[in-house]
């Protein structure tokens, strides 16, 4: 099969239509619709003025048109901002959520140091407290060792000062009760029985 005598053509577009057929479609609809600037009657000028009332309601119509859509479009562009503000809050709402838990938690942990903390020093008083009561009753227990020491050695030394006052005085009257009797007797075996004479007699 021979492919070289074979012609290929391209495919018509929009721009390789005929512009005859869209001139003889104007002209059609030209010709189609009556013309207006020439009045044949009242009842053309009342359709003129009809068709210009019906014009001017329908571009009145367009405005009020175009005006909806514009009031349309920044009703939804301030929806869209709404949205995002709702978004943004939500954000903010679940991030101190978490902070508020978090803060908790170390609050939480802070009391329990605190409370730890608060138990350790009072132990550490009580402790203290407790070694100086041990220190101030040892104290004391020495003073009054000591000061019962020296009671019984002043007791103990006043006993033996007095056994020995006692002692020199019973020997003192001893000595003078020698004394005395020894004044009193006879010298010689005359004044004896003298003595012993003038008892009995």
């Amino acid at each position: 099969m021979e492919i070289d005598n074979i012609t290929i053509r391209k495919r018509r577009t929009n721009d390789s239509i005929d512009s005859s057929f869209t001139s003889q479609r104007t002209e059609f609809r030209r010709h189609s619709l009556p013309d207006l600037s020439i009045g044949y009657d009242s009842d053309t000028d009342e359709l003129r003025e009809e068709i210009k009332n019906l014009q001017k309601k329908l571009d009145s119509a367009n405005g009020e048109i175009d005006n909806l859509n514009y009031e349309i479009h920044t009703l939804t562009k301030k929806i869209k901002d709404q949205q995002k503000t709702i978004e943004n809050l939500k954000k903010l709402a679940t991030e101190s959520n978490t902070s508020i838990k978090k803060y908790n938690s170390t609050k939480k942990i802070l009391k329990r140091q605190l409370r730890k903390d608060f138990i350790d020093n009072s132990l550490d008083d009580l402790n203290s407290s407790f070694r100086e009561l041990q220190i101030r009753n040892d104290n004391l227990i020495q003073s009054k060792q000591s000061q019962t020491c020296s009671q019984i050695q002043k007791q103990f030394l006043q006993n033996i000062d007095n056994k020995c006052i006692k002692s020199q005085m019973l020997s003192q009257d001893n000595n003078t009760r020698t004394k005395i009797y020894t004044l009193n007797q006879p010298s010689t075996n005359k004044e004896r029985k003298n003595n012993f004479k003038g008892k009995y007699s």
